[in-house]
């Protein structure tokens, strides 16, 4: 069980598995220093952050990092402006909207040309966290074993609207249950809604984007009913994970290769 607020150990929240993060990250962000403050106009910066990144980490972690870890993604504005067109897709500091569409249909799947680029931003964001397997989308923590839980974490409002979204588009699977039997969303929604009334709860926005944590006035016995919910990709959300990255890595294979001057 957790021994604060802050590092949870039996959380089953949203993760995804990068061992080595911290490290590569500490390394990333040192090179970045570095090389923005010798040539802040330079795009040796990028070229720094593509060589660390592809050096094995997974689609999920890359995209997950060149997308929305704050340091990389600044670092990330030296790419020429017409690589960011306007309006495209609503996330990070590249737009992508015209390369997804070549790559939906190169991956054999044209119908997501339309879907991934009219994802809201919120919605993209989960998707892009969204776990291959079964997660609970609800952690429970304990300050002291058998002492009863004393928070929660869950999406915010904003949270589960991107998760209807991306269910109403097939891209991920949501499930709902109630004492461990499987209810409609609807109802697990209605089950939550009356647990908070019967447990106040001060809220407090996590690290985490668009989820929050409820923290009880009292503890709350471990034998007490907690409505969940779960999530997973679909096979055609994980193909759009898939068409995403492939964006991704077709334009910065773009911005590394020289063009001709006209």
């Amino acid at each position: 069980m957790a021994a604060d607020q802050d590092s949870p150990a039996n959380s089953v929240g949203i993760v995804i598995a990068m061992n080595d993060v911290g490290r590569r990250l500490a390394g990333i962000e040192a090179s970045l220093a570095s090389k923005q403050s010798d040539s802040p106009k330079s795009n040796t910066a990028l070229l720094e952050v593509l060589k660390v990144l592809f050096g094995g980490w997974p689609a999920f972690a890359l995209i997950l990092l060149l997308l929305f870890y704050v340091p990389l993604r600044d670092a990330l504005n030296e790419i020429p402006d017409k690589v960011r067109k306007a309006r495209n897709i609503s996330v990070g500091t590249i737009s992508l909207q015209s390369t997804i569409k070549d790559e939906a249909v190169k991956l054999g799947t044209p119908n997501l040309a339309n879907t991934v680029p009219r994802l809201s931003a919120d919605a993209t964001y989960m998707l892009l966290h969204a776990p291959a397997d079964s997660w609970g989308l609800i952690g429970m923590y304990e300050r002291v074993k058998g002492e009863g839980y004393y928070s929660i974490e869950l999406p915010n409002i904003a949270g589960f609207t991107a998760l209807e979204e991306l269910q109403r588009h097939q891209l991920i699977d949501l499930g709902g249950f109630v004492d461990d039997k499987e209810v409609t969303l609807e109802q697990a929604a209605k089950a939550l809604t009356e647990f908070r009334k019967s447990h106040p709860a001060d809220e407090y926005q996590t690290k985490t984007k668009n989820r929050v944590r409820w923290v009880f006035h009292k503890h709350v016995p471990t034998t007490t009913v907690i409505p969940s919910f779960t999530w997973e990709l679909t096979p055609l959300g994980a193909k759009a994970v898939e068409v995403v990255a492939s964006a991704v890595h077709a334009e910065l294979q773009r911005e590394q290769t020289p063009t001709e001057k006209k």
